[in-house]
């Protein structure tokens, strides 16, 4: 897990333990100095301050001890502002990194992959788990600062006195040990409020994307009951590790107090013991103290961070192992759309698609009718090389159409959804998506040619109104007509509709019927409709029934696949009679 997050930052990390060691030990020594000009001015004493640790035996001045101190303290300042800056560096690139990966992963994996994810399940991994990511971050930088400061206050009073300290030291690590299993039972806690949330997470999206439908229905309160049932199994885990959180410090905090008193007391008992000794080493031990209750909360931190962090990576190295399939032939135009005995299943008692062959030619206009559930989307989700077919083959111009590299096949297909979803920014910003390349004119073009440029110059701020992702202020069939010219904009050889005209009046219909029949031996288009005008310009009509394939309707006698039909019919039979 450390490895996952932190190794690509290995070299910055270790500038932190080195400069938190120098800092502490700085410290440390500050201390052991205070602690020897306590007890000379306690003692009356006004000579030197006598010092015979670290293998030196010399006396100085108070006012020498004094701006020894002050030296020390800006040492110990300058070093561990350099180990802040150093664990600030890490805590937000970590951060950084891991919200890009989770992102760039998911726009990466294949598109089987994305649909079997639940509603809202990536906009809750760059939620909560990349929060609790730069938590761990910044409690790892924040555990390793302290283990060597901690270290270096040992280290000093080990130095001035072993016994004391190593007893003192030795019942430390003993309450560690014994608070232990609190830190794992706050760990599960952790673990069952991170699966509450991640569904509670998936409900709220499901939510806000069927506000319609439920305030349509009336199941409001239904919704809400539900909603307050995931709440309490967020709430139960969330108390139990917000108590034991505080609880586990203040514990370790109490019995070393008890266990630091009882030592003292015994010690300064003991005949011959050195007094000044022994109050640097209380006074250090004191501050180490601090220190051992500083690791043991961020471990308890830690430890609550952990089955976020894990979440996330699982959920990356998932979608790592499902990438989109990357071809490297380029296609100069696309002239032939074959598919041979492509069948598609998507689990051992589902067929979507049974044995479909066809040939589309350069420029042809192709409806696909079907009832629901026939294969007809299934068959666009091949088309738009979204999905791997189960068997057979599609090929593209003789090539198999997953030996063309993704950016040669988009940028000569668009697709138009059924349900055109919008982004935030204006007309135009909609309209050209993301893509570059693009001027005015060609946005005006696409928008004449999806019959919307009309109603769009009649807005006060035309192609720079500003719509929302839901489409505030559009109609139904403005939404379609704007992503109609979304698709148009970059001049495609194939377009896909997916019911293009489902929510356009008879005049919006029409129109769009004639872009898509001006459209005909320039552009292939293939339709998925109930609605008979829309295919009505078609050269060729698929029918789909229970994943199936056959042709009917009539061809247009100049079509390129009239023309093929006839040079067929004056040659031997094909060896294939299913194809069409």
């Amino acid at each position: 897990m450390i490895r996952h997050y932190f190794w690509a930052f290995r070299r910055r990390i270790s500038v932190i333990p080195a400069t938190a060691f120098i800092g502490g030990l700085a410290d440390a020594l500050a201390l052991i100095v205070l602690a020897r000009i306590a007890l000379h001015l306690a003692n009356g004493d006004e000579g030197l301050v006598s010092f015979s640790n670290f293998g030196i035996d010399r006396s100085i001045s108070v006012t020498g001890a004094l701006l020894c101190i002050l030296g020390l303290t800006v040492i110990r300042m300058l070093f561990q502002t350099m180990s802040a800056w150093a664990s600030a560096g890490v805590v937000a690139a970590v951060t950084v990194r891991a919200r890009r990966d989770a992102l760039r992963v998911f726009l990466d994996t294949s598109y089987a992959e994305k649909s079997r994810q639940r509603q809202g399940e990536l906009q809750q991994l760059l939620g909560e788990p990349v929060t609790k990511v730069s938590e761990l971050s910044r409690h790892f930088t924040k555990l390793v600062t302290t283990l060597l400061n901690l270290g270096a206050m040992l280290v000093s009073a080990l130095v001035v006195d072993l016994k004391a300290t190593a007893l003192l030291s030795a019942v430390g690590a003993l309450l560690f040990a014994l608070l232990r299993p609190m830190v794992r039972r706050g760990r599960s806690y952790s673990a069952t409020e991170r699966n509450a949330v991640r569904d509670y997470g998936a409900d709220v999206s499901e939510i806000e994307s069927m506000a319609l439908e439920i305030q349509v229905f009336g199941v409001a309160d239904a919704v809400r009951e539900r909603s307050e049932r995931r709440l309490e199994q967020i709430r139960r885990p969330l108390f139990r590790r917000f108590f034991i959180q505080p609880i586990t410090p203040m514990a370790f905090q109490a019995v070393v107090i008890l266990v630091a008193v009882g030592a003292m007391f015994t010690l300064v008992r003991v005949d011959g013991v050195d007094l000044a000794g022994l109050g640097a080493v209380i006074l250090l031990l004191f501050k180490a103290m601090g220190y051992g209750q500083s690791i043991q909360s961020t471990w308890q931190h830690l430890q609550f961070a952990i089955p976020y962090a894990e979440q996330l990576r699982h959920a990356v190295v998932a979608q790592q192992r499902a990438p989109q399939p990357v071809g490297t032939a380029t296609l100069s135009q696309i002239d032939r759309l074959e598919a041979s005995g492509v069948s598609m299943r998507y689990d051992q008692d589902h067929l979507a698609l049974d044995d479909v062959d066809f040939v589309i030619h350069r420029g042809e206009a192709i409806g696909v009718t079907g009832p629901s559930g026939s294969g007809k989307s299934t068959l666009l989700t091949l088309l738009l090389r979204l999905r791997e077919p189960t068997s057979g083959s599609l090929t593209v111009n003789g090539t198999p159409l997953g030996l063309i590299a993704l950016d040669s096949w988009y940028q000569r297909v668009a697709y138009v959804p059924q349900h055109c979803q919008l982004i935030e920014g204006t007309v135009e910003d909609n309209i050209v998506f993301y893509r570059t390349g693009f001027d005015r004119a060609d946005v005006e073009r696409a928008a004449q040619a999806a019959g919307i440029h009309d109603e769009i110059v009649r807005r006060p701020a035309g192609y720079e109104t500003l719509l929302g992702s839901r489409g505030a202020g559009l109609s139904g069939g403005q939404r379609q007509r704007v992503a109609i010219a979304r698709a148009l904009l970059g001049r495609p050889e194939v377009l896909v509709l997916d019911e293009p005209t489902s929510a356009l009046d008879t005049g919006a219909e029409a129109a769009i019927t004639e872009t898509l029949r001006s459209l005909k031996g320039s552009v292939t288009t293939v339709t998925v409709t109930h609605r008979p005008e829309t295919v009505s310009h078609c050269d060729r009509i698929f029918r789909l029934d229970h994943g199936r394939l056959s042709q009917a309707g009539t061809v247009s006698q100049d079509s390129p696949a009239a023309q093929e039909s006839r040079v067929a019919k004056a040659q031997p039979a094909a060896s294939n009679p299913n194809a069409i």
